[in-house]
């Protein structure tokens, strides 16, 4: 569980399941707990991934595991660019104004929808980065803007974590709602019945 930092407090839960099926098994004991009426302005945003962790090549993200070969096929690169990353942060109290600084100027770009930083409720040196953009054009935009101004210095001091991992995931945005016991995705033209797609 985080909190935010800076502004407005609100709060982030991330899970890691060992496979879908945890998760179903986890639902299905604590559904009646978790589907407790609440305010629509406060219903919670749900995301599923299966995880995946990046690393940086060649100054290009690249799913690790992947080799630095290029492949032959380049994926279209469709929708909203969810960015989820990880760390864990030496003086979480130190690093503070840096970290304030650097929402205040991210969130001025064109098409950054969301870049919200996080401490750990349990372990305040854990800390989350939430990033969503409009899509991959202006992502990429953004990532070249980073790393031409970017100076290092006073920046986060990374240190393990108590628990989980550090690290960087890039997903397509999935938001999901739940609906006749199941999770659907909340934008209609992104549900599929005829076809059982791979994630």
């Amino acid at each position: 569980m985080y909190v935010s930092i800076g502004g407005d407090t609100h709060s982030c839960l991330v899970e890691l399941w060992e496979d879908e099926n945890a998760l179903t098994e986890h639902w299905n004991d604590n559904a009646e707990l978790l589907l407790q009426p609440r305010n629509v302005r406060d219903a919670p945003r749900v995301e599923f991934y299966r995880q995946q962790y990046f690393g940086l090549a060649s100054g290009t993200w690249v799913p690790e595991g992947a080799g630095e070969s290029e492949g032959l096929v380049h994926w279209p690169a469709r929708g909203a660019v969810r960015v989820i990353a990880q760390g864990s942060e030496g003086d979480p109290e130190a690093a503070q104004d840096f970290l304030l600084a650097d929402v205040d100027s991210t969130r001025r770009e064109i098409g950054c929808i969301e870049y919200t930083r996080y401490s750990g409720v349990e372990h305040p040196q854990h800390q989350l980065l939430l990033e969503l953009w409009e899509n991959q054009r202006v992502y990429d935009a953004h990532w070249n803007l980073r790393t031409l101004t970017f100076k290092g210095g006073d920046g986060p001091n990374f240190v393990p974590r108590a628990y989980g991992t550090n690290g960087i995931e890039f997903y397509r945005a999935s938001v999901f709602e739940h609906h006749y016991g199941r999770w659907l995705p909340s934008q209609a033209e992104e549900r599929s019945i005829a076809i059982a797609w791979p994630q």
